[in-house]
């Protein structure tokens, strides 16, 4: 079987030196979240070309661009045009983030030639309906929802963040549509006791981070102004 390996970060961003030490002759893919979940942390786009460029021809670099809408559309622009051009390169995209689609389970693929037929293996049969696919098609032809869902977010990014800082809570600044927030050890005052409040008090769900190193942690969605002033106010009455 396939054996494991994580790369150690450096403050909380993918460390490309790291990564390229452990790649082998057994080494297969590569993967990477750009930006990166549960973080939100983004590689430089110089340096994800750097670490394709060092890696022998045999290993695929697998770039997860779930939450690739969020960083800057030149960036993206460029991580796309680069991957498209190479042999070894697979990028996953997804209608589940920025789109708002997460119900209809639709995603794609750029990969070369060679490896769509291996791909087209392993997904079943008719996995994405007709209903997804035409939600799909007609969401990539509105940029103007787009670009307003980018520009809320970071509004709300920035929002949060402030709050974050002023309860004294640490956090990971991010570029996605959540922020990592790390919680008190107090014992009262855990992650996992705070899911446990925000659940009972307002029927908010939040998830524990399962990452090794991140017990107390928890990725925080951002919702609207509405919702993340409540968020904010159970934030005020937890830390009390």
């Amino acid at each position: 079987g396939a054996e494991l390996l994580r790369a150690a970060e450096q403050d909380f961003i993918t460390d490309v030196d790291a990564l390229l030490k452990l790649v082998g002759d057994r080494t297969k893919p590569i993967f990477i979240a750009v930006p990166n979940n549960p973080t939100g942390t983004l590689l430089p786009i110089d340096d994800v070309i750097r670490l394709h460029e060092k890696l022998p021809p045999h290993v695929v670099l697998v770039l997860d661009l779930a939450y690739g809408e969020y960083i800057e559309r030149g960036d993206l622009a460029r991580l796309m045009r680069y991957g498209g051009e190479r042999p070894n390169i697979v990028i996953t995209r997804t209608f589940s983030k920025a789109y708002g689609l997460a119900a209809l389970r639709v995603g794609w693929a750029l990969a070369p030639d060679w490896m769509t037929p291996g791909l087209n293996l392993l997904r079943g049969v008719g996995n994405i309906n007709a209903i997804a696919q035409a939600a799909a098609a007609a969401a990539v032809q509105d940029q103007v929802f787009i670009d307003r869902v980018i520009a809320e977010t970071a509004a709300e990014r920035a929002f949060m963040a402030k709050h974050f800082t002023r309860l004294g809570l640490d956090f990971v600044p991010g570029f996605g549509n959540f922020l990592l927030a790390r919680f008190p050890e107090e014992e009262a005052k855990t992650a996992a006791k705070f899911i446990d409040f925000a659940m009972r008090e307002a029927g908010i769900w939040l998830r524990p981070v399962g990452e090794p190193g991140f017990a107390n942690w928890s990725r925080i969605g951002l919702g609207n102004r509405a919702e993340n002033e409540l968020l904010i106010r159970l934030f005020e009455e937890f830390l009390k």
